[in-house]
């Protein structure tokens, strides 16, 4: 039977351009960063351990929004973050009247948004979307997004000795207590 504090460490893959490294910590958290060529990401969350099974289990953040009054604003605008960092990003919207089509683009910083605008749907490429009703003029509406899951944490993994194995061969030395 394996032990939380035999498993807890850092494990590591490096070969050419790919990189992974996961850092399971005692208090059952874990970091998981992964470099594949031009590909990089970071994935936060909880694990723990079943027979010889490790699990990993993302921590996903659900897409939120929030609208903040303007007293100076002519019309509404948007802004997208992304939720974990809180930098904004760039996305695709597009902007209803009375579930009429009025606008669509990219928002690099921000956009303003047709007059009498009540509902918006974002959406950019590894996140999840978000739809939802507006309502009334100048004002400030903040979205963030959340990363969707990665394809690397559907594999199995599991334990053998100073080792983690997936079940896409991928095996993890461990270099840090």
């Amino acid at each position: 039977m394996h032990k939380v504090n035999d498993i807890t460490g850092v494990y590591n893959n490096k070969w050419y351009d790919t990189q992974h490294e996961l850092n399971l910590n005692k208090d059952n958290t874990f970091i998981f960063y992964v470099k594949e060529g031009l590909y990089s990401d970071t994935i936060k969350g909880e694990w723990k351990i079943e027979g010889n099974q490790l699990l990993l289990k993302e921590n996903n953040n659900n897409p939120i929004y929030k609208t903040i009054k303007c007293d100076t604003c002519s019309k509404n605008y948007l802004i997208v973050y992304d939720i974990q960092n809180k930098e904004k990003m760039v996305a695709f919207y597009k902007a209803y009247v009375k579930d009429t089509l009025k606008k669509e683009g990219d928002i690099y910083l921000f956009t303003e948004l047709p007059e009498n605008t009540d509902s918006l749907f974002i959406e950019s490429l590894g996140y999840s979307s978000l739809g939802f009703k507006i309502e009334g003029n100048k004002s400030k509406i903040e979205v963030f997004l959340s990363k969707t899951g990665g394809n690397l944490l559907k594999n199995k993994f599991y334990i053998k000795g100073e080792r983690i194995k997936s079940s896409n061969g991928l095996i993890l030395e461990k270099t840090i207590n």
